[in-house]
């Protein structure tokens, strides 16, 4: 059960920062609109950072 909470949600960031890729790929003229793009990539990105390094240290404390 934890594993599947955990892939949930590395899919919906994962999800996240691929909208915000189109997002910013397709209003090149929307300063608004890439601004908006770039925050939601980078907060998405850095939720996935946190969940590997806590995973990893999950790993190593828990599966001696």
């Amino acid at each position: 059960m934890r594993q599947l909470a955990i892939d949930a949600l590395r899919h919906t960031y994962e999800a996240q920062k691929k909208n915000a890729e189109y997002m910013y790929n397709n209003n090149k003229e929307d300063l608004s609109k890439l601004n908006l793009a770039l925050t939601s990539w980078v907060d998405a990105n850095q939720k996935l950072t946190a969940i590997e390094e806590l995973e990893e240290d999950f790993d190593f404390y828990f599966s001696k």
